[in-house]
C-alpha cells in the first residue's frame, strides 16, 4: 500500500451505511448516510472519487461477480447501476419506498432489490429490463440473497418471515 495510512484516507463526511469489496479486493466501494457513494483504491491508499450521489441514505452497495457491474441502492427509492467497462449508469426507480438491498445473481445476469414498499424486483442485468416483481411479504423487505447455484433468491421481512423464489419462474418455493 501507498505512503498515506488508512486512517488518513478511508473517511466520509457522514455515517457509512454499506461496505462491498470488488472481485479480486483491489477496490471497496463505500454508501454513506449522505448519499455519497466512493470507490477506494487499496492498492495505493487513494481516496475514493464520488462515484454517484443518491438523494438520500444509501443502504446497499456491490459489485457483480464478474466484475463488470456496480450497484447502489438507496431510501430515495432508486437504484443506480455502472457498467464498469463503459463508464455509464442508469437510474432504476421502480420501488415506491425505500431500496434497503440489492444483490447480483452468481453468473452477474439478474440483480434483485428489495425495498419498504413490501416487494422483491428481480432485474436483467444486459437489458437493463424488470424481469420480475415478487409479492408476498407483509412488511418491509430488508435483505436478500441468491443461492450459489443462482436458482433461488431468499428474502428476509420484518414480518420475520423469509421467502424462497425461484429465480427461473418468480414462483414462491416456500416460506420459513
Amino acid at each position: 500500500m501507498g505512503d498515506r495510512s488508512l486512517k488518513d484516507t478511508l473517511i466520509h463526511d457522514s455515517s457509512v451505511w454499506a461496505l462491498a469489496f470488488s472481485p479480486g479486493g483491489r477496490f471497496l466501494a463505500s454508501g454513506s448516510r449522505n448519499g455519497i457513494v466512493r470507490f477506494w483504491n487499496l492498492d495505493d491508499n487513494s481516496r475514493g472519487s464520488t462515484l454517484h450521489n443518491h438523494l438520500k441514505t444509501v443502504s446497499s452497495v456491490t459489485f457483480s461477480p464478474d466484475g463488470q457491474l456496480f450497484a447502489s441502492a438507496s431510501h430515495d427509492q432508486t437504484i443506480m447501476l455502472v457498467d464498469l467497462s463503459n463508464k455509464y449508469t442508469i437510474t432504476i426507480n421502480s420501488h415506491k419506498d425505500k431500496v434497503n438491498a440489492i444483490a447480483f445473481s452468481p453468473d452477474s445476469l439478474l440483480l434483485a432489490s428489495a425495498s419498504s414498499d413490501r416487494t422483491v424486483e428481480l432485474w436483467n442485468t444486459t437489458t437493463r429490463a424488470s424481469k420480475y416483481v415478487l409479492i408476498g411479504h407483509l412488511n418491509e423487505v430488508r435483505v436478500i440473497a441468491f443461492s450459489l447455484d443462482g436458482q433461488t433468491l431468499a428474502s428476509g421481512s420484518s414480518d420475520t418471515s423469509i421467502r424462497l423464489w425461484d429465480v427461473a419462474t418468480g414462483a414462491l418455493r416456500g416460506v420459513r
